[in-house]
């Protein structure tokens, strides 16, 4: 059975929250240049030109995972894939977001690359220099994977 280990919140954070955002912008910027002039509105224009890149670090690359017990459901909302857990290469986050960003980096490119960035569940009281409890979660699965794919070569 599926479970889900990416955010809830993955289709809003990656489509409403930001076209609602930038659209808005957008219109104060394109007002403020017309009530006051290009060099009154140009921190505006400013502010704008820096959300488009923190908007697509924080949100537009991200993606939406699921698993069982042998495979990442991997989906951009218009491309669904699969990759083996053992495909797993390492797994790592940022401590910085909240809620974190998760990258599972493969041994081999996928469809979506050879990482994909998915945001983790929000978790309250996590301070930055802690771990996702869903980091170690995933760490311990890929490990057990791993350990048991060498005990049936050996």
């Amino acid at each position: 059975m599926k479970r889900r280990v990416s955010s809830a919140t993955t289709f809003f954070l990656k489509f409403i929250f930001p076209t609602f955002f930038l659209i808005g912008f957008s219109g104060i910027v394109i007002d403020s240049i017309k009530t006051f002039g290009i060099y009154e509105a140009l921190p505006f224009s400013i502010g704008l030109l820096i959300a488009i890149p923190f908007f697509y670090f924080f949100f537009f690359r991200i993606k939406e995972v699921e698993m069982d017990t042998t495979f990442f459901y991997i989906s951009n909302f218009r491309e669904n894939i699969k990759v083996k857990i053992k495909d797993v290469k390492s797994i790592s986050e940022n401590k910085f977001s909240n809620p974190r960003l998760i990258t599972i980096e493969f041994n081999h490119n996928t469809e979506f690359g050879k990482k994909v960035v998915f945001m983790a569940p929000l978790k309250f009281f996590i301070i930055f220099t802690e771990a996702h409890p869903l980091v170690r979660e995933l760490e311990n699965i890929v490990t057990l994977k791993k350990n048991n794919l060498q005990k049936y070569r050996e």
